[in-house]
């Protein structure tokens, strides 16, 4: 009220902008003149103002999160096409033995895996696991255990050696929200 004074404010109307759930804010109008009063018609005029703004700014928020989810649905979807191509395009081919891969992927990005490891002296090593949840961060660990699958098994000549490494070296990034089991 002090504030008002000082700005030789003789009268204010203020109208709530809301929606139905939810408070957007005020619509503040004031008078300085001294003979200057408002009334019945400026108040409605004002209540009318304050109901069509109410609905653009509530359209503009509708609007930007229907952008946002849209933003976000093309991300997931290149997450999950990017999970995609980390998985093995064709099987490996072994005399005498058929070796077959497959995963159907969920709409989002999940931390499901497989591979086919060619190893030394022509060997095959087949890696299969899965991180606990879905989402990026499922999808991010998945693809760091496939780097490092992949490059330990180059130097490692065990299956238990090369998990053991695997192990130590996702663990010191995922702090123990995460979890992946693996054979």
């Amino acid at each position: 009220v002090n504030e008002l004074k000082s700005y030789q404010v003789r009268q204010a109307i203020v109208i709530p902008l809301q929606t139905r759930d939810k408070p957007l804010g005020v619509l503040y109008m004031d008078n300085r003149q001294a003979g200057g009063m408002f009334g019945k018609d400026e108040l409605e005029l004002m209540k009318s103002f304050a109901v069509q703004a109410s609905v653009s700014i509530d359209n503009a928020y509708l609007v930007a999160n229907m952008v946002e989810q849209e933003r976000m649905k093309q991300e997931l979807e290149l997450g999950r096409q990017i999970q995609t191509a980390l998985l093995p395009k064709r099987s490996p081919d072994i005399r005498g033995l058929k070796v077959v891969g497959l995963t159907s992927p969920a709409k989002e990005i999940g931390g499901d895996y497989f591979d086919f490891v060619n190893l030394p002296e022509e060997r095959l090593a087949v890696a299969i696991g899965d991180v606990s949840g879905k989402g990026v961060a499922a999808g991010l660990l998945m693809a760091m255990a496939k780097t490092a699958i992949r490059t330990l098994s180059q130097d490692e000549p065990s299956p238990k050696d090369v998990l053991v490494r695997t192990n130590n070296i996702i663990y010191q990034d995922i702090e123990g929200e995460k979890f992946m089991t693996m054979l």
